[in-house]
């Protein structure tokens, strides 16, 4: 009898669960996005290459774009990508009001805006990088800026200049630093700036530096380019405040589909793209 017992728990134990034709087993948020039949993707109104780009026929294309679809197909709806403004305060504002379930477009990690949304596990992880003018920027030829430097050169005034889609306005102030640093909602206009010798030097992440210079290979002439040491910029997923199923199930999303960007392989693709 023992036996029995033993043998027909066993079988449960192994049998893959299969709910009850009718049941509603779906976890509530995901219940949520598909009984609507759609997952609400918020972004930003420009471009952040090669992770997402609005097309002049209104069309959009990048990484972050092939990610969201991928996501909504996983959960069996159509993706909405709705533009909710220039910055990523617009997207993080635009998700944690519920208007939107996940937002994507080159998106930091912050510590501030976790206390408004979640986030997802990184999705990718690169290096700060920095251009320097070869002649303004003389004094750092030899040795690249480490961030302590760089939290010094932000408190003057046309020195310095950052990409607003990363997190060195935040990373600055929060270290009691003064911030007067120019910030750039274009990488090639951040470059530019460098370039023409208004900005000693700029900070950017890894993969909106490579990408920029591997469009402008020309423009090493005037730049030099390094990588700031010991500090990392962790792009990730933002979630509304509601649903921390849903940021459940993109922690497994990530780890399955094995969603970690190769920056130089998404370069290689997006350098043969439409941008």
């Amino acid at each position: 009898m023992r036996c029995a017992v033993s043998l027909l728990l066993a079988v449960l134990l192994l049998a893959p669960f299969r709910p009850s034709e009718g049941a509603d087993t779906l976890l509530p948020s995901i219940k949520r996005i598909v009984d609507s039949g759609t997952l609400v993707i918020a972004v930003v109104e420009g471009s952040r290459p090669a992770m997402i780009k609005h097309g002049e026929d209104g069309k959009l294309s990048g990484f972050d774009v092939d990610l969201g679809s991928d996501i909504a197909q996983a959960l069996g709806v159509e993706p909405k990508f709705v533009a909710a403004g220039p910055l990523g305060r617009d997207i993080i504002e635009m998700v944690a009001e519920g208007r939107a379930d996940i937002g994507l477009s080159y998106l930091s990690e912050s510590i501030e805006a976790a206390k408004h949304v979640y986030f997802s596990q990184p999705y990718m992880i690169e290096a700060h990088t920095v251009f320097i003018n070869r002649v303004k920027g003389a004094d750092f030829a030899d040795d690249c800026p480490r961030m302590s430097d760089l939290r010094k050169l932000a408190a003057s005034e046309g020195v310095l200049g950052v990409s607003s889609y990363g997190p060195y306005r935040a990373l600055f102030q929060r270290s009691g630093s003064t911030f007067a640093a120019h910030e750039f909602d274009d990488m090639d206009a951040l470059a530019a700036a460098v370039e023409a010798g208004d900005l000693a030097v700029s900070l950017q992440g890894e993969l909106a530096a490579k990408f920029f210079l591997s469009r402008n290979p020309a423009a090493s002439i005037r730049l030099a380019f390094c990588t700031v040491a010991g500090s990392r910029h962790r792009v990730a997923a933002a979630v509304r405040p509601d649903a921390p199923d849903l940021l459940r199930w993109l922690y497994l999303y990530i780890t399955q589909r094995g969603v970690i960007i190769d920056l130089d392989s998404l370069i290689y693709r997006a350098d043969r793209s439409t941008y």
